[in-house]
């Protein structure tokens, strides 16, 4: 019996669920791993070798992972943080380090000799969802002399390029209307990943057993309304600084920049967010954003810079009025009338306030 194999999946859709059909055959195969106790070949960076290292943690099976690194990384940190974003047993767990010595290469070459390291380290090669113009084709034909079992592979599906969606302004609802510049607004969207401070493990847990994907925009509001916090991100920050943004625009103001950033594979923002009285958010820290044109923010002060943005050359993001907030935005100690939940639905209202207690209304009647 193959001491090891390797499942092999191209690229997929964004944001996956447990009625995706590769997360079932995903899940199948693994399951015959467990069953044969034959060790799996896997990595990180991409959703569909995290889904299979997920698996090997949650099924408890032997897994080698394959890791790409630089030499000048520290391999051991990433292997403790692995273990860690995975939940992973130090017993049943080898990693292999994949060395880069060449800092020109491109990300999708890394990713392509990652690929090959790992079919070629592999005894049995199981293909899953294969793109038939795509690098994983090309490799498994190369190494067709291989124990190749087909018995879990599907038809390859495309992505899908956007996930966008519009508000039709005509439908609005007058609390919406009526919500005007009172609040500062943190919009949310929804995550590709796991949420702020959220281990990996956790993420795909939920991509396991949920029938929708679980970490859209509705939930991610859900989440906030529960911990009473918005977690900060560097995300998209100068310097990387952690902060939470607001808007002081009206919610019906910022409809026109609710647009697909492809850049990012997401939104801008949807129509899930927070509202904080704008008194009470500037009483407890919350500044204004100062806007700068072109390449002014050499001039700016390093300390400060988490506090300035581009003003944007295809769209005018000085619009959104943005603040921010340095740090979590903790509100377990703000007044319940001083908050204000938003929804996209009328439904979907109604459910938040009924589980989460904070006065909600919607985008649309």
């Amino acid at each position: 019996m193959p001491e090891s194999a390797a499942i092999l999946l191209s690229r997929q859709a964004l944001r996956p669920c447990a009625r995706t059909a590769w997360v079932r055959r995903a899940r199948e195969a693994v399951e015959l791993l467990k069953e044969k106790r034959i060790t799996l070949l896997s990595s990180t960076g991409m959703t569909t070798w995290e889904l299979l290292t997920a698996q090997a943690s949650l099924y408890k099976i032997p897994v080698n992972i394959y890791l790409v690194c630089s030499p000048n990384e520290d391999f051991s940190r990433r292997r403790a943080l692995c273990i860690e974003e995975f939940d992973l047993d130090g017993n049943d767990t080898e990693f292999t380090p994949i060395l880069i010595n060449d800092i020109k290469l491109s990300k999708e070459d890394k990713m392509s000799l990652r690929d090959r390291r790992i079919i070629d380290a592999a005894d049995i090669l199981m293909p899953l969802s294969i793109n038939p113009d795509g690098n994983m084709a090309r490799l498994l034909e190369q190494y067709g002399d291989k124990e190749i079992l087909r018995d879990f592979e599907i038809k390859y599906e495309k992505r899908q390029n956007t996930l966008a969606y519009e508000i039709d302004p005509m439908r609005l609802s007058t609390e919406i209307v009526s919500a005007g510049d009172k609040y500062l607004f943190h919009w949310t969207r929804t995550f590709n990943t796991a949420w702020p401070g959220e281990r990996l493990i956790d993420f795909y847990r939920a991509v396991l057993i949920n029938p929708v994907y679980p970490r859209g925009a509705f939930e991610t509001l859900m989440r906030i309304l529960t911990m009473k916090k918005i977690m900060a991100s560097g995300r998209h920050m100068p310097g990387d600084v952690k902060t939470v943004s607001f808007s002081a625009s009206s919610p019906v103001e910022l409809l026109p920049l609710m647009t697909w950033r492809a850049r990012y594979r997401q939104m801008s923002f949807e129509p899930y967010g927070l509202g904080v009285r704008k008194e009470t958010a500037l009483a407890h820290g919350v500044q204004p954003v100062r806007y700068y044109e072109k390449k002014r923010l050499v001039d700016i002060e390093k300390n400060d810079r988490w506090l300035y943005q581009s003003a944007g050359l295809i769209s005018d993001w000085r619009r959104e009025k943005e603040y921010r907030f340095r740090g979590d935005f903790i509100f377990d100690y703000i007044k319940p009338n001083d908050i204000i939940a938003v929804c996209r639905t009328k439904n979907e209202a109604r459910a938040l306030e009924n589980t989460a207690g904070f006065n909600t209304i919607s985008f649309t009647e």
